[in-house]
């Protein structure tokens, strides 16, 4: 199921084309959402609740897992089959989990999505966007986004998380009959809407995973580009990351390394 909106370019003709070809799927076209829903993190709720909505509504509604994909440059790379299939054997070895999502190569790069008690407990970017004016935005957005980056090795255990996504997600469907997407705070600001999806997951009953060896490429706008950044501010990064593998070849647990680093990376700041 394809769902596009606001496109300026000749996507849904190539798609309809595409499934033209004795291939099976639908593509749903929302037009113009921008004009009334502004802020692009209410468009992406709004049509992947519109792909839910359809769903439920459908043949798909006794299906045994829903799986969610963002069709942009994380997705050029090949993506193993194999261990898409391990991951998906071991969502279904316990009835408990609830869902399983992509690592980043070369690092997990969804902060955005990302919640963790530890790793990533807040909105790393409403941290940026709504600092205080004496705050330096670079060295927030080294703090709140850009060191929490990590390497994950494909060899480690599945990450235990309270939300991610990193491109794919996988969802046991009978946890996500009740769950949407919301791209918008109390307060009306924009915030990740896999957020609020992911938290109705596991109000429901399922456990959320990152699986570290089903593997997406990291759109490299993603990431901190280390050139723009001051020359006073580059070794904090680089200290970081030299950290991180250190303690990772270490075997120290992925829950227990991010507090320890950031705490001697953090700039001054007024943020707790």
């Amino acid at each position: 199921m394809f769902v596009v909106s606001d496109s300026q370019d000749a996507t849904s003709v190539i798609l309809r084309e595409w499934l033209a070809d004795s291939r099976r799927g639908r593509i749903v076209d929302l037009g113009d959402l921008e004009s009334s829903l502004p802020l692009r993190a209410q468009r992406l709720a709004f049509v992947r609740n519109a792909c839910v909505d359809l769903v439920r509504e459908g043949e798909e509604s006794g299906w045994d897992h829903l799986i969610v994909v963002d069709l942009d440059n994380v997705l050029v790379a090949p993506v193993s089959t194999d261990a898409f299939a391990e991951a998906a054997h071991w969502l279904d070895a316990e009835p408990a989990r609830g869902g399983v999502f992509a690592n980043g190569s070369p690092r997990y790069y969804d902060i955005w999505a990302l919640r963790h008690e530890v790793w990533c407990p807040h909105d790393c970017w409403q941290r940026v966007w709504f600092r205080d004016p004496d705050e330096n935005r670079l060295e927030l957005e080294i703090r709140e986004v850009f060191a929490r980056m990590i390497k994950i090795p494909l060899w480690s255990s599945p990450v235990r998380v309270l939300s991610a996504f990193g491109g794919i997600g996988l969802y046991k469907l009978k946890f996500t009959t009740a769950a949407y997407y919301v791209g918008l705070d109390v307060q009306g600001r924009e915030t990740c809407e896999h957020v609020a999806f992911n938290a109705s997951v596991r109000t429901a009953g399922g456990n959320l995973y990152i699986y570290p060896a089903l593997v997406t490429r990291s759109p490299i706008e993603h990431f901190d580009h280390f050139r723009d950044f001051p020359l006073r501010l580059r070794p904090a990064m680089v200290i970081q990351r030299m950290l991180m593998a250190i303690r990772w070849w270490r075997g120290a647990p992925l829950d227990r390394w991010p507090t320890h680093a950031l705490r001697r990376l953090r700039p001054k700041s007024k943020l707790p």
